[in-house]
């Protein structure tokens, strides 16, 4: 049983505000050359002993507490996402306590908070990133009982394709919470798959979901990263493997979906992928807000040209 209330899918509600929700003109989370990750200001933040003596003299109030456990339990959250989770899970929202409750956390020392910045860019982005520091970490297991992954102790060096990676990786996820929460039994980033051949190869999606129907889809999550095509190739070879060994079996595989950066690189993917003959459906970052959730996923036709699959949550609630 799962004693985390922030990803428990049983404490999460679907908001038909969400079906409103504004579409960007453009993805936040694209990777651009020459962009690294510029820290909000390091001068304010209290060194050891004195955040210690800070938090125990004034320790996080509920909002703050929440707002920690939520990003222990995401890894790489922005303020919105953090919005997204509270009012998933009916916690009162107000963006100022959110935006607050970051910044004590940071000021003493319990996340790091930053933005991306292009070389050419004096400005960096408009969003900012929270994620623990290894203080944060230890922080949540004792105060939330919340189990982390390993936090290094100067984590201060961040490759910005894989951190917009994990975050395109949560957006995708609150997609499918926003929109179709009630029909969600569990989700999980990074779950170990194995192909039942003569290597056991192995293969990690971004992302599997598990529905109460017992479906499952998995979603792999593309970013224009240093040497990306390499990388993403191999996995492919890795999803083939999985992918033929249900066939093998007779066992029905799971629906797999590719999440890319925009169009243009839905269609560069394509390429790799038929080449490599793997089954899967795509979507790209800007079909995963308000009513476009409807029709966000879709395939390439001979002509190279997407067609789009129509899924209307609404007529799914009418029917049952």
């Amino acid at each position: 049983m799962n004693k985390n209330i922030y990803n428990n899918t049983a404490n999460m509600k679907t908001l038909p505000v969400y079906q409103e929700e504004v579409t960007p003109k453009t993805t936040a989370f694209a990777v651009v050359d020459g962009e690294n990750v510029k820290f909000e200001s390091l001068d304010d933040v209290l060194r050891y002993p004195a955040n210690i003596a800070s938090l125990q003299a004034q320790p996080l109030n509920e909002n703050a507490r929440h707002v920690l456990g939520i990003i222990a339990t995401y890894e790489y959250m922005t303020t919105k996402m953090i919005c997204d989770c509270m009012n998933l899970l009916g916690i009162p929202v107000d963006q100022k306590k959110i935006l607050a409750a970051t910044e004590r956390l940071r000021k003493t020392g319990l996340i790091h908070s930053f933005r991306f910045k292009a070389e050419d860019d004096s400005k960096g982005a408009i969003f900012i990133v929270h994620t623990l520091t290894k203080l944060g970490g230890e922080n949540a297991m004792k105060a939330l009982g919340i189990s982390v992954p390993q936090v290094d102790t100067y984590n201060v060096v961040m490759n910005p394709a894989l951190v917009k990676r994990k975050l395109a990786t949560n957006q995708v996820l609150f997609a499918q919470l926003k929109h179709n929460a009630s029909a969600l039994k569990s989700f999980e980033k990074s779950k170990r798959l194995t192909a039942t051949n003569e290597e056991h190869t192995v293969v990690k999606p971004s992302l599997v979901l598990q529905f109460k129907d017992e479906s499952t889809l998995i979603y792999e999550v593309v970013r224009r990263g240093t040497f990306w095509k390499t990388e993403f190739k191999d996995k492919l070879e890795r999803y083939k493997a999985l992918q033929d060994s249900y066939d093998d079996s007779f066992a029905d595989m799971p629906t797999m979906i590719i999440c890319c950066e925009d169009e243009k690189h839905a269609r560069e993917v394509h390429d790799i992928v038929k080449d490599i003959r793997v089954k899967s459906l795509f979507t790209h970052d800007l079909l995963l807000f308000g009513g476009s959730f409807n029709q966000h996923l879709f395939t390439f036709n001979d002509k190279n040209e997407p067609v789009y699959y129509r899924i209307s949550f609404e007529e799914e609630k009418e029917i049952c």
